[in-house]
């Protein structure tokens, strides 16, 4: 009984945090995918793409731009004067992120300049990636890119890649969203205010010059695959292949 609880609040704070991701920092603008040709042509005549896990994106042999043996991991840290934090607010949410979980009717008092470092690996998830800058600069951060996909309406794109992930999983989403990369090291600290940014959209400033976003969809089943390949669908409608 006590797993199953821990399992099922697990699966309530991936939910919890990806519920808060929309498309708000990518509505109405044009996003990019680099790849090769041959990938690019699928793409655009079949909907054809393949979706990542964090897990697949740190094997080494994907080479320059794609592997990151720390995916999906960050620490936050704060230090904490002297404040209240009462369970159920987006502070109590923040504190969970340092390895605090408060009750929904729980308050604590923290002073004396307490200092929190957690270390926060999230679970594994299905990841998209494209770049929001159109570029021969952006496209050289990717091993073997040489082709520049233009996504020009985000919302209906990312609407059936959310419905194309579901039908190739024969499973319904649990949730799904899009937001931008934060270059922050992977070290996050709390200003007394705002959530900490999920891990899956935190990586090292080295990797700043791919202007990386991130769809990101957790399945209501366990992932057993390390990607998927949509082999058809309706996402070729809104991308084009565009120079650069």
């Amino acid at each position: 009984m006590g797993e199953a609880r821990k399992r099922g609040n697990r699966a309530e704070r991936i939910a919890a945090a990806l519920a808060a991701i929309d498309l708000l920092p990518i509505a109405n603008r044009k996003i990019y995918k680099y790849t090769q040709r041959k990938y690019a042509e699928k793409l655009i005549s079949h909907g054809s793409t393949r979706v990542g896990t964090l897990e697949d994106f740190r094997r080494e042999e994907h080479g320059k731009g794609i592997s990151d043996p720390l995916e999906g991991t960050s620490l936050a840290s704060a230090h904490i004067l002297d404040q209240r934090i009462d369970g159920g607010t987006p502070n109590a949410d923040a504190l969970r992120s340092l390895g605090i979980d408060l009750g929904p009717n729980a308050s604590v008092h923290i002073v004396d300049g307490h200092l929190f470092n957690n270390r926060r690996t999230s679970e594994n998830l299905f990841v998209w990636c494209f770049s929001t800058k159109k570029s021969r600069e952006t496209m050289a951060q990717f091993q073997d890119a040489d082709t520049c996909v233009e996504i020009f309406d985000t919302q209906n794109f990312f609407n059936l890649l959310a419905q194309a992930v579901a039908t190739k999983l024969q499973a319904p989403l649990r949730t799904a969203g899009a937001g931008l990369v934060q270059y922050d090291d992977r070290i996050q600290t709390w200003d007394g205010q705002n959530p900490f940014d999920h891990p899956v959209f935190c990586k090292e400033k080295k990797y700043a010059p791919q202007h990386e976003g991130r769809a990101v969809f957790a399945p209501t089943t366990a992932i057993t695959t390390p990607f998927l390949i949509i082999d058809s669908s309706d996402i070729y409608k809104y991308c084009r292949i565009v120079s650069v």
